[in-house]
């Protein structure tokens, strides 16, 4: 979307983002002077618990974003929850999506059982293109481009951010290119949106591979 949608006093935008997940992490305090200096930048400034920084190219927002020195607090680890362990032993989940029929009786009818453990590492729908959305805020409205499954999801997800009626948020969906799933309740396009209210004009977010990853993923299975 940001090499075929052309909004006149467009910039790029970009968001320093956390180690860990951003839910349980919180910004401690940042050091933006060796960042202020690169070449290309229009502004950075600490926002929310979070870097925000403008652009006039993109390698200038990732440079200066890479120049940040910041301190996060890390979340304490939970215990881990050992899914086999908990099955055998009975308990019930915080979260059951259906329970139905006796599996002990059954197994006791069947002629043969098979009983086997299998193990996965994690895997992401990684499409070939990183995500991308354009946006313009102006006021109480706004327009975004996004490469998108779902539109009518990213409106209500910006109208909320923005504090704003859907009616007044307008999602253009471009080419589709690889979704896979991976591009349908994403974040790319509020926050975009987020960031060109903030920064008054229109703004390109484009996500690097590392936002890829840590911004939406998608177990396989």
């Amino acid at each position: 979307a940001h090499d075929h949608v052309e909004v006149e006093g467009a910039v790029y935008g970009g968001m320093l983002l956390p180690p860990y997940h951003d839910h349980s992490t919180r910004l401690r305090e940042a050091d933006l002077s060796a960042a202020s200096a690169t070449p290309g930048l229009v502004s950075i400034e600490q926002r929310r618990g979070a870097i925000w920084a403008f652009g006039e190219t993109y390698p200038a927002v990732r440079k200066a974003l890479a120049a940040v020195d910041a301190k996060w607090k890390k979340p304490a680890r939970p215990e881990a929850l050992d899914l086999e362990r908990e099955i055998r032993e009975g308990r019930k989940l915080k979260a059951v999506i259906e329970e139905r029929g006796d599996l002990e009786r059954e197994l006791e009818r069947s002629d043969r059982v098979i009983s086997e453990t299998y193990r996965t590492q994690f895997a992401s729908t990684t499409p070939m293109e990183t995500e991308t959305a354009v946006a313009e805020a102006k006021g109480a409205k706004a327009t975004v481009w996004v490469s998108t499954q779902s539109p009518f999801l990213d409106r209500e997800k910006i109208a909320r951010r923005l504090r704003v009626p859907e009616s007044s948020v307008r999602v253009i969906s471009t080419h589709l290119g690889g979704g896979f799933g991976a591009k349908a309740g994403h974040r790319v396009a509020d926050e975009a949106a987020a960031l060109s209210s903030h920064a008054g004009r229109p703004v390109k977010l484009v996500y690097s591979r590392r936002d890829q990853f840590q911004r939406f993923s998608r177990y396989k299975e």
